[in-house]
Protein backbone atom coordinates (compact mmCIF):
# COMPACT_ATOMS: atom_id res chain seq x y z
CA UNK A 1 0.00 0.00 0.00
CA UNK A 2 1.57 3.22 -1.11
CA UNK A 3 1.62 5.93 0.96
CA UNK A 4 -1.28 8.26 -0.12
CA UNK A 5 -3.10 5.04 0.25
CA UNK A 6 -2.22 4.33 3.75
CA UNK A 7 -3.14 8.23 4.99
CA UNK A 8 -6.52 7.92 2.97
CA UNK A 9 -7.21 3.58 4.58
CA UNK A 10 -6.14 4.93 7.94
CA UNK A 11 -8.52 8.01 7.92
CA UNK A 12 -11.48 5.77 6.56
CA UNK A 13 -11.06 3.48 9.46
CA UNK A 14 -11.02 5.68 12.23
CA UNK A 15 -14.06 7.48 10.66
CA UNK A 16 -11.38 10.44 10.65
CA UNK A 17 -7.92 11.48 10.72
CA UNK A 18 -4.52 9.54 11.41
CA UNK A 19 -2.50 10.48 14.49
CA UNK A 20 -0.50 13.65 13.94
CA UNK A 21 2.67 13.62 16.19
CA UNK A 22 4.09 17.07 16.81
CA UNK A 23 7.59 18.32 17.93
CA UNK A 24 6.80 20.09 21.41
CA UNK A 25 5.62 23.66 20.51
CA UNK A 26 3.83 22.21 17.55
CA UNK A 27 -0.05 21.97 17.90
CA UNK A 28 -2.05 18.05 16.47
CA UNK A 29 -4.28 18.65 13.17
CA UNK A 30 -6.10 16.33 11.38
CA UNK A 31 -5.27 14.48 7.99
CA UNK A 32 -7.27 17.21 6.45
CA UNK A 33 -5.91 20.08 8.55
CA UNK A 34 -2.78 18.88 8.10
CA UNK A 35 -3.05 18.54 3.91
CA UNK A 36 -4.20 21.57 4.61
CA UNK A 37 -1.32 23.56 5.84
CA UNK A 38 1.13 21.77 3.12
CA UNK A 39 -1.10 23.54 0.86
CA UNK A 40 -1.65 26.56 2.52
CA UNK A 41 -0.49 28.02 5.46
CA UNK A 42 3.27 26.10 5.02
CA UNK A 43 3.44 27.45 1.54
CA UNK A 44 1.90 31.01 2.76
CA UNK A 45 4.40 31.39 5.44
CA UNK A 46 7.45 30.35 3.46
CA UNK A 47 6.61 32.37 -0.02
CA UNK A 48 9.79 33.26 -1.89
CA UNK A 49 11.30 32.48 1.49
CA UNK A 50 12.55 28.88 0.78
CA UNK A 51 11.45 25.43 0.29
CA UNK A 52 10.67 22.88 2.70
CA UNK A 53 11.86 18.38 2.34
CA UNK A 54 8.81 16.09 3.04
CA UNK A 55 10.15 12.63 4.32
CA UNK A 56 8.75 9.69 4.67
CA UNK A 57 10.23 7.18 7.49
CA UNK A 58 10.28 2.91 7.11
CA UNK A 59 11.06 2.11 10.65
CA UNK A 60 11.87 -1.02 9.38
CA UNK A 61 11.85 -3.74 12.37
CA UNK A 62 14.02 -6.55 12.59
CA UNK A 63 11.84 -9.62 12.02
CA UNK A 64 12.32 -10.49 16.03
CA UNK A 65 10.97 -7.19 16.93
CA UNK A 66 8.04 -7.87 14.83
CA UNK A 67 7.31 -11.53 16.56
CA UNK A 68 8.25 -10.10 19.93
CA UNK A 69 6.10 -6.98 20.01
CA UNK A 70 2.44 -7.68 21.17
CA UNK A 71 -0.48 -4.89 22.00
CA UNK A 72 0.99 -3.07 24.66
CA UNK A 73 4.47 -3.83 24.00
CA UNK A 74 3.78 -2.38 20.23
CA UNK A 75 1.90 1.17 22.24
CA UNK A 76 5.34 1.60 24.04
CA UNK A 77 7.79 0.88 21.22
CA UNK A 78 5.86 3.54 18.85
CA UNK A 79 5.84 5.97 21.73
CA UNK A 80 9.13 5.78 21.92
CA UNK A 81 9.72 5.92 18.37
CA UNK A 82 8.13 9.19 18.20
CA UNK A 83 9.62 10.46 20.74
CA UNK A 84 12.97 9.84 19.87
CA UNK A 85 12.12 11.21 16.45
CA UNK A 86 10.83 14.76 18.11
CA UNK A 87 13.66 14.95 20.32
CA UNK A 88 16.06 14.84 16.45
CA UNK A 89 13.90 17.45 14.76
CA UNK A 90 13.55 21.35 14.96
CA UNK A 91 11.05 22.90 16.58
CA UNK A 92 9.62 23.98 13.54
CA UNK A 93 9.58 20.22 11.84
CA UNK A 94 6.02 18.21 12.11
CA UNK A 95 5.75 14.57 12.06
CA UNK A 96 2.62 12.34 11.72
CA UNK A 97 2.18 8.44 12.66
CA UNK A 98 0.80 6.37 9.42
CA UNK A 99 1.12 2.85 11.05
CA UNK A 100 3.36 0.70 13.19
CA UNK A 101 6.04 1.38 10.72
CA UNK A 102 5.94 4.76 8.66
CA UNK A 103 6.36 8.31 9.61
CA UNK A 104 5.68 11.31 7.67
CA UNK A 105 7.65 14.29 8.54
CA UNK A 106 7.83 17.89 7.07
CA UNK A 107 11.07 20.04 7.19
CA UNK A 108 10.20 23.85 6.45
CA UNK A 109 12.70 26.25 5.14
CA UNK A 110 14.55 23.79 3.63
CA UNK A 111 15.13 23.72 -0.14
CA UNK A 112 18.79 21.63 0.04
CA UNK A 113 19.31 18.32 -0.53
CA UNK A 114 22.40 18.71 1.78
CA UNK A 115 20.81 19.87 5.03
CA UNK A 116 18.30 17.28 4.36
CA UNK A 117 21.39 14.58 4.76
CA UNK A 118 22.50 16.32 8.29
CA UNK A 119 18.59 15.70 9.60
CA UNK A 120 17.88 12.37 8.18
CA UNK A 121 21.62 11.59 9.98
CA UNK A 122 20.56 12.75 13.36
CA UNK A 123 17.04 10.50 12.82
CA UNK A 124 18.87 7.83 11.96
CA UNK A 125 21.83 8.32 15.32
CA UNK A 126 18.73 8.50 17.05
CA UNK A 127 17.95 5.01 16.42
CA UNK A 128 21.67 3.63 16.74
CA UNK A 129 20.52 2.06 20.45
CA UNK A 130 18.15 -0.40 21.04
CA UNK A 131 14.50 0.38 22.39
CA UNK A 132 14.19 -0.88 25.86
CA UNK A 133 10.61 -2.06 27.11
CA UNK A 134 11.35 -3.69 30.62
CA UNK A 135 13.45 -6.60 29.78
CA UNK A 136 13.19 -6.62 25.86
CA UNK A 137 15.54 -4.74 23.39
CA UNK A 138 13.83 -3.74 20.25
CA UNK A 139 15.77 -2.99 17.27
CA UNK A 140 14.52 -0.65 14.30
CA UNK A 141 16.54 -0.18 10.91
CA UNK A 142 15.04 3.05 9.60
CA UNK A 143 15.10 3.98 5.85
CA UNK A 144 14.13 7.39 4.15
CA UNK A 145 12.58 8.30 1.13
CA UNK A 146 12.78 12.42 0.52
CA UNK A 147 10.77 15.09 -1.76
CA UNK A 148 11.67 18.33 -2.03
CA UNK A 149 9.76 21.66 -2.80
CA UNK A 150 11.00 25.30 -3.56
CA UNK A 151 8.53 27.91 -4.34
CA UNK A 152 8.99 28.13 -7.74
CA UNK A 153 7.57 25.06 -8.28
CA UNK A 154 2.82 24.67 -8.31
CA UNK A 155 2.57 22.65 -5.04
CA UNK A 156 1.23 19.21 -5.92
CA UNK A 157 0.92 17.83 -2.21
CA UNK A 158 -0.13 14.36 -3.77
CA UNK A 159 2.72 14.21 -6.34
CA UNK A 160 5.07 14.98 -3.13
CA UNK A 161 4.22 12.45 -0.84
CA UNK A 162 4.30 10.19 -3.54
CA UNK A 163 7.65 10.81 -4.79
CA UNK A 164 9.04 10.49 -1.24
CA UNK A 165 7.04 7.20 -0.87
CA UNK A 166 8.67 5.81 -3.70
CA UNK A 167 12.21 6.73 -2.98
CA UNK A 168 11.63 5.67 0.79
CA UNK A 169 11.01 2.29 -1.31
CA UNK A 170 14.08 2.91 -3.21
CA UNK A 171 15.66 2.69 -0.16
CA UNK A 172 14.63 -0.25 1.82
CA UNK A 173 14.81 -2.34 -1.67
CA UNK A 174 18.69 -1.34 -1.84
CA UNK A 175 19.12 -2.22 1.27
CA UNK A 176 20.11 1.69 1.91
CA UNK A 177 19.38 4.19 4.62
CA UNK A 178 18.43 7.37 2.61
CA UNK A 179 17.20 7.88 -1.55
CA UNK A 180 16.18 11.30 -2.81
CA UNK A 181 13.36 11.57 -5.22
CA UNK A 182 14.43 12.33 -8.66
CA UNK A 183 13.74 16.45 -9.81
CA UNK A 184 11.76 14.84 -12.25
CA UNK A 185 9.33 13.26 -10.56
CA UNK A 186 8.30 16.72 -9.04
CA UNK A 187 9.09 19.21 -11.32
CA UNK A 188 6.75 19.34 -14.33
CA UNK A 189 9.67 20.22 -16.98
CA UNK A 190 10.98 17.45 -19.28
CA UNK A 191 14.11 16.82 -17.76
CA UNK A 192 16.33 15.70 -20.59
CA UNK A 193 14.77 18.85 -22.31
CA UNK A 194 15.56 20.98 -19.64
CA UNK A 195 18.98 19.81 -19.67
CA UNK A 196 19.46 20.25 -23.76
CA UNK A 197 18.18 23.65 -23.26
CA UNK A 198 20.92 24.58 -19.91
CA UNK A 199 23.62 23.25 -22.27
CA UNK A 200 23.36 25.05 -24.69
CA UNK A 201 22.20 27.90 -22.73
CA UNK A 202 25.77 27.83 -21.30
CA UNK A 203 27.59 27.67 -24.52
CA UNK A 204 25.63 30.65 -25.92
CA UNK A 205 26.66 32.84 -22.93
CA UNK A 206 22.61 32.88 -22.50
CA UNK A 207 22.97 33.04 -18.79
CA UNK A 208 23.37 36.49 -16.66
CA UNK A 209 24.87 37.12 -13.50
CA UNK A 210 22.77 40.22 -11.53
CA UNK A 211 24.38 42.17 -8.42
CA UNK A 212 22.35 43.08 -5.20
CA UNK A 213 24.24 45.83 -3.49
CA UNK A 214 24.85 45.45 0.55
CA UNK A 215 24.56 48.48 3.23
CA UNK A 216 27.37 48.85 5.89
CA UNK A 217 25.10 49.54 8.51
CA UNK A 218 26.96 52.33 10.55
CA UNK A 219 28.44 53.97 7.60
CA UNK A 220 25.36 53.86 5.48
CA UNK A 221 28.17 52.42 2.68
CA UNK A 222 27.36 50.18 -0.71
CA UNK A 223 30.43 47.90 0.33
CA UNK A 224 29.52 44.90 -1.64
CA UNK A 225 27.13 43.19 -3.79
CA UNK A 226 26.12 39.47 -4.46
CA UNK A 227 26.45 37.92 -7.54
CA UNK A 228 23.11 35.65 -8.55
CA UNK A 229 22.37 33.95 -11.46
CA UNK A 230 19.72 34.35 -13.99
CA UNK A 231 18.62 32.27 -16.81
CA UNK A 232 15.46 32.66 -19.37
CA UNK A 233 14.76 29.64 -21.04
CA UNK A 234 13.82 30.50 -24.32
CA UNK A 235 11.89 27.65 -24.89
CA UNK A 236 9.74 27.73 -21.82
CA UNK A 237 9.73 31.50 -21.97
CA UNK A 238 10.25 31.83 -18.19
CA UNK A 239 12.92 32.25 -15.49
CA UNK A 240 14.26 29.23 -14.29
CA UNK A 241 14.85 28.99 -10.36
CA UNK A 242 18.83 29.53 -9.64
CA UNK A 243 18.16 26.09 -7.23
CA UNK A 244 16.93 24.05 -10.25
CA UNK A 245 20.26 25.06 -12.58
CA UNK A 246 22.42 23.94 -9.77
CA UNK A 247 20.54 21.01 -9.40
CA UNK A 248 21.10 19.96 -13.37
CA UNK A 249 24.79 21.26 -13.56
CA UNK A 250 25.53 18.95 -10.37
CA UNK A 251 23.36 15.71 -11.49
CA UNK A 252 25.03 15.74 -14.90
CA UNK A 253 28.90 17.09 -13.94
CA UNK A 254 28.47 20.81 -15.49
CA UNK A 255 29.24 22.35 -11.77
CA UNK A 256 33.04 23.09 -12.70
CA UNK A 257 31.91 24.79 -15.64
CA UNK A 258 28.74 26.93 -14.41
CA UNK A 259 30.90 28.32 -11.80
CA UNK A 260 33.86 29.40 -14.24
CA UNK A 261 31.15 30.84 -15.81
CA UNK A 262 29.82 32.81 -12.78
CA UNK A 263 33.01 33.55 -11.44
CA UNK A 264 34.81 34.63 -14.70
CA UNK A 265 31.28 36.90 -15.36
CA UNK A 266 31.11 38.22 -11.99
CA UNK A 267 35.10 39.27 -11.67
CA UNK A 268 34.98 40.80 -15.31
CA UNK A 269 31.90 42.90 -14.33
CA UNK A 270 33.58 43.99 -11.27
CA UNK A 271 36.47 44.97 -13.24
CA UNK A 272 34.35 47.13 -15.44
CA UNK A 273 33.02 48.82 -11.98
CA UNK A 274 36.29 49.49 -11.06
CA UNK A 275 37.53 51.45 -13.78
CA UNK A 276 34.11 53.45 -13.79
CA UNK A 277 35.34 54.20 -10.27
CA UNK A 278 32.89 51.82 -8.51
CA UNK A 279 35.00 49.82 -5.62
CA UNK A 280 33.20 47.18 -4.42
CA UNK A 281 33.89 43.37 -3.18
CA UNK A 282 31.88 40.61 -4.94
CA UNK A 283 30.35 37.70 -2.92
CA UNK A 284 30.00 34.39 -5.21
CA UNK A 285 28.44 31.38 -4.19
CA UNK A 286 30.03 28.02 -4.10
CA UNK A 287 27.89 25.12 -4.82
CA UNK A 288 28.84 21.93 -2.72
CA UNK A 289 30.26 19.46 -4.66
CA UNK A 290 33.23 22.61 -5.86
CA UNK A 291 34.12 22.98 -1.87
CA UNK A 292 35.46 19.60 -1.72
CA UNK A 293 37.28 19.73 -4.82
CA UNK A 294 40.76 20.37 -4.64
CA UNK A 295 40.96 22.56 -7.91
CA UNK A 296 38.80 25.31 -6.81
CA UNK A 297 41.55 27.36 -4.97
CA UNK A 298 43.69 27.16 -8.96
CA UNK A 299 40.43 27.92 -10.35
CA UNK A 300 39.39 31.23 -8.06
CA UNK A 301 43.15 32.22 -8.50
CA UNK A 302 43.16 31.67 -12.48
CA UNK A 303 39.95 34.03 -12.57
CA UNK A 304 41.51 36.54 -9.99
CA UNK A 305 44.00 37.24 -12.35
CA UNK A 306 42.38 37.17 -15.98
CA UNK A 307 40.42 40.35 -14.69
CA UNK A 308 43.29 41.63 -11.98
CA UNK A 309 41.07 41.43 -9.12
CA UNK A 310 42.64 42.15 -5.77
CA UNK A 311 41.69 38.94 -3.71
CA UNK A 312 40.36 40.23 -0.91
CA UNK A 313 37.72 41.94 -3.45
CA UNK A 314 35.98 38.57 -3.76
CA UNK A 315 34.16 36.83 -1.14
CA UNK A 316 33.30 32.85 -1.57
CA UNK A 317 30.04 32.34 0.15
CA UNK A 318 29.09 28.77 1.24
CA UNK A 319 26.43 26.88 3.07
CA UNK A 320 27.15 25.04 6.55
CA UNK A 321 25.35 22.63 5.47
CA UNK A 322 27.99 22.12 2.19
CA UNK A 323 30.84 22.60 5.15
CA UNK A 324 29.53 19.58 6.94
CA UNK A 325 29.01 16.97 4.85
CA UNK A 326 32.77 16.23 4.38
CA UNK A 327 34.27 18.71 7.24
CA UNK A 328 38.21 18.18 6.90
CA UNK A 329 38.12 17.93 2.94
CA UNK A 330 36.18 21.10 3.14
CA UNK A 331 38.29 22.75 5.56
CA UNK A 332 41.62 22.10 3.40
CA UNK A 333 39.66 23.36 0.54
CA UNK A 334 38.83 26.60 2.74
CA UNK A 335 41.84 27.41 4.54
CA UNK A 336 43.78 27.09 0.62
CA UNK A 337 41.66 29.75 -0.37
CA UNK A 338 42.07 31.66 2.66
CA UNK A 339 45.94 31.49 1.71
CA UNK A 340 45.60 33.24 -1.37
CA UNK A 341 44.10 36.30 1.27
CA UNK A 342 40.10 35.68 -0.54
CA UNK A 343 37.40 36.34 1.50
CA UNK A 344 34.70 33.58 2.94
CA UNK A 345 31.66 33.60 3.87
CA UNK A 346 28.84 31.27 5.47
CA UNK A 347 25.61 31.58 3.93
CA UNK A 348 22.52 30.78 5.04
CA UNK A 349 23.79 30.83 8.50
CA UNK A 350 20.82 28.87 11.70
CA UNK A 351 19.56 26.08 9.42
CA UNK A 352 20.20 24.29 13.00
CA UNK A 353 21.92 20.93 11.80
CA UNK A 354 25.44 21.85 11.97
CA UNK A 355 28.11 21.88 14.48
CA UNK A 356 29.33 24.81 16.19
CA UNK A 357 32.24 23.10 17.35
CA UNK A 358 33.85 23.34 13.74
CA UNK A 359 33.26 26.97 13.29
CA UNK A 360 36.53 28.24 15.68
CA UNK A 361 38.46 25.85 12.51
CA UNK A 362 37.12 27.18 9.93
CA UNK A 363 38.60 30.38 8.52
CA UNK A 364 36.18 32.46 7.96
CA UNK A 365 35.44 36.79 7.68
CA UNK A 366 31.41 36.24 7.54
CA UNK A 367 28.77 34.60 8.61
CA UNK A 368 25.23 35.12 6.38
CA UNK A 369 22.66 35.17 8.66
CA UNK A 370 19.41 32.93 6.89
CA UNK A 371 16.63 35.51 5.15
CA UNK A 372 14.15 32.98 6.46
CA UNK A 373 14.87 34.00 9.96
CA UNK A 374 15.57 37.88 9.28
CA UNK A 375 12.34 38.75 7.22
CA UNK A 376 10.04 36.98 10.31
CA UNK A 377 11.98 38.44 13.44
CA UNK A 378 9.55 41.26 13.95
CA UNK A 379 6.64 39.09 14.20
CA UNK A 380 8.51 35.91 15.43
CA UNK A 381 10.38 36.08 18.92
CA UNK A 382 12.00 32.95 18.43
CA UNK A 383 13.41 34.34 14.96
CA UNK A 384 14.62 37.43 16.34
CA UNK A 385 16.37 35.30 19.27
CA UNK A 386 17.77 33.36 16.25
CA UNK A 387 19.11 36.55 14.78
CA UNK A 388 20.57 38.31 17.80
CA UNK A 389 22.54 34.98 18.43
CA UNK A 390 24.02 34.76 15.11
CA UNK A 391 24.89 38.54 15.33
CA UNK A 392 26.45 37.95 18.86
CA UNK A 393 28.40 34.52 17.62
CA UNK A 394 29.78 36.15 14.86
CA UNK A 395 31.40 39.26 17.20
CA UNK A 396 32.63 36.94 19.31
CA UNK A 397 34.34 35.07 16.75
CA UNK A 398 35.69 38.27 15.55
CA UNK A 399 33.09 37.96 12.17
CA UNK A 400 31.10 40.61 10.52
CA UNK A 401 27.29 39.72 10.66
CA UNK A 402 25.25 39.92 7.37
CA UNK A 403 21.82 40.00 7.21
CA UNK A 404 20.14 39.07 4.07
CA UNK A 405 16.44 39.62 3.14
CA UNK A 406 15.70 42.69 4.68
CA UNK A 407 12.45 43.94 3.23
CA UNK A 408 11.24 47.00 5.73
CA UNK A 409 12.99 49.66 7.73
CA UNK A 410 11.72 48.41 10.71
CA UNK A 411 13.70 45.20 10.13
CA UNK A 412 16.36 47.34 9.63
CA UNK A 413 16.33 49.15 12.09
CA UNK A 414 15.65 46.03 14.59
CA UNK A 415 19.25 44.62 13.24
CA UNK A 416 20.99 48.36 13.53
CA UNK A 417 20.42 47.77 17.04
CA UNK A 418 21.19 44.52 17.23
CA UNK A 419 24.39 45.36 15.84
CA UNK A 420 24.09 43.50 12.40
CA UNK A 421 27.73 45.20 10.02
CA UNK A 422 25.94 44.65 6.85
CA UNK A 423 22.33 44.10 5.37
CA UNK A 424 21.35 43.22 1.84
CA UNK A 425 17.85 43.15 0.69
CA UNK A 426 14.74 45.01 -0.82
CA UNK A 427 15.17 47.96 1.43
CA UNK A 428 18.09 48.82 0.07
CA UNK A 429 18.23 47.67 -3.59
CA UNK A 430 17.04 44.65 -5.69
CA UNK A 431 18.85 42.49 -7.62
CA UNK A 432 19.94 44.22 -10.94
CA UNK A 433 22.15 43.42 -14.30
CA UNK A 434 25.38 45.51 -13.72
CA UNK A 435 24.87 47.94 -16.05
CA UNK A 436 22.66 49.46 -14.09
CA UNK A 437 25.07 49.67 -11.23
CA UNK A 438 26.53 53.32 -12.31
CA UNK A 439 22.78 54.56 -12.31
CA UNK A 440 21.53 53.35 -9.46
CA UNK A 441 25.33 54.44 -7.41
CA UNK A 442 25.03 58.16 -9.30
CA UNK A 443 21.38 57.97 -7.52
CA UNK A 444 22.31 56.83 -3.84
CA UNK A 445 25.20 59.51 -3.67
CA UNK A 446 22.76 62.04 -4.94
Amino acid sequence: MGLTEALRAKRSARGGSPDVTMAATSIELERDDFMRWLEGPLRGALGERGGFALLVINLRRSDRTAALLRRPLSRACDAEAARRVSDALRPQDRFTRLGPEHLLVVLPRIGDVAVVTLAVNRLLSSFEAPIEIGHEKFRMRPCMGCALWTPEQSIDVEKLLGAADAACALAASSESAFAVASAESIRPDDAEEMLGDFQAALRANELEVWFQPQRHVASGACIAAEALMRWRNKRLDRMVAPPLMVDIAEKHGMMSALTTFILNTALRQLSDLRRAGIDLRIAVNASPSLLRDTELPELVERALGTWSIPPDRLTLEVTESAIMVDVEQSLRVLHRLKEQQVRLAIDDFGTGYSSLAYLQRMPLDELKIDKTFVRNMLENKADEQIVRSVIDLAHNFELEAVAEGVETPATFEALARLGCDVIQGYVYAYPMPPREIPGWWAARER
